[in-house]
């Protein structure tokens, strides 16, 4: 047993960011400008009212997908964006609820 601890430990410090990016939770950052300019709003878990509608210019998805909302309870037109980073141009420009979105295959 201790092998496998002492195996697990030598992998964990040969890939140092391995570790801490499966542990890392599932981000979303919004941008009211394009080009990932200004304080951008995160979110980390589902908010049916951000408080203020963001006006949507470009956006940070860091793990999972996520589905932005023009209105409060995730009413509206709603879009889906997942892992990467995007300058939003023909999509959701005003975002006032966010939350993960299910996996296509889990939709009801």
């Amino acid at each position: 047993m201790r092998s496998v601890s002492l195996l697990a430990a030598a992998a964990a410090l040969a890939m140092p960011g391995a570790a801490l990016a499966q542990n890392a939770p599932a981000q979303v950052s919004l941008y009211e400008q394009r080009n990932y300019a200004g304080t951008p709003t995160v979110v980390t878990g589902a908010q049916a009212d951000l408080g203020r509608t963001v006006q949507l210019r470009s956006i940070r998805v860091a793990g999972g997908a996520w589905e932005l909302c023009e209105q409060a309870n995730f009413q509206g037109r709603c879009g889906r964006f997942s892992s990467g980073d995007a300058d939003v141009r023909g999509m959701v420009r005003q975002v006032r609820s966010v939350r993960l979105a299910a996996p296509i295959g889990e939709r009801g």
